[in-house]
């Protein structure tokens, strides 16, 4: 053994901590406290001088060891410096279906965005039950074929004003899966071929 090292006795390798002299029973007690800046002065001076900037467009960056502190320190931080704040509106954004991508914003009194929240829930659930019921409702059901009558004989008229217009320069109009096509007509009223129509002079009738 060398003269600079000397043999220590068990109890002094030890580390004993009287509990009484801790100041909690349990550190369950601990929980919700403050937590200390402990070694970081300059820091929390400037997290507290940004946080209570009232300008806009300002922001803190905030860098640290994994394990330091740095987001709980911060999270309680702005926490204290929401508490000395007036409470801020809530902020609820609303879809816009004419333009998707921009919704629209909403400021509500504070609290009542969980309301507007919820009732538009329960909106939701309760269309989901009663918009098929509405529509098969027989009342809902006889009015929606009046109104299918109705349009049906609308378009019928139109389309009947718009043979007439085609037949008096002869042309004929030919309507298949909802599509529509103009064939021109020869001198019996015979629809002519693509040859045919081909050699037609320009700007005159079939029937000439």
């Amino acid at each position: 053994m060398s003269a600079s090292a000397r043999a220590l006795p068990a109890h002094q390798l030890r580390l004993i901590v009287d509990a009484a002299t801790l100041g909690f029973a349990s550190t369950a007690e601990l929980t919700g406290r403050p937590l200390p800046w402990i070694g970081q002065e300059r820091a929390e001076a400037a997290a507290r001088f940004g946080l209570a900037m009232q300008q806009p467009d300002y922001h803190l960056f905030v860098l640290g060891d994994v394990g330091s502190g740095r987001a709980s320190l911060l999270h309680q931080a702005m926490l204290a410096e929401a508490a000395r704040r007036p409470v801020p509106p809530d902020l609820c954004y609303l879809h816009d279906f004419d333009a998707p991508e921009r919704p629209r914003a909403l400021r509500l009194p504070a609290g009542q965005g969980r309301v507007l929240r919820q009732a538009l829930q329960d909106m939701g659930t309760r269309l989901e039950a009663e918009v098929p019921q509405h529509l098969a409702n027989p009342a809902f059901l006889a009015d929606a074929a009046r109104v299918e009558q109705r349009w049906q004989a609308q378009e019928n008229e139109a389309l009947a004003a718009l043979d007439a217009f085609a037949l008096a320069r002869q042309l004929r109009l030919v309507r298949t899966n909802g599509q529509m096509a103009i064939t021109p007509l020869g001198p019996r009223g015979q629809p002519l071929n693509d040859a045919e129509a081909r050699v037609l002079p320009p700007g005159a009738s079939a029937a000439s």
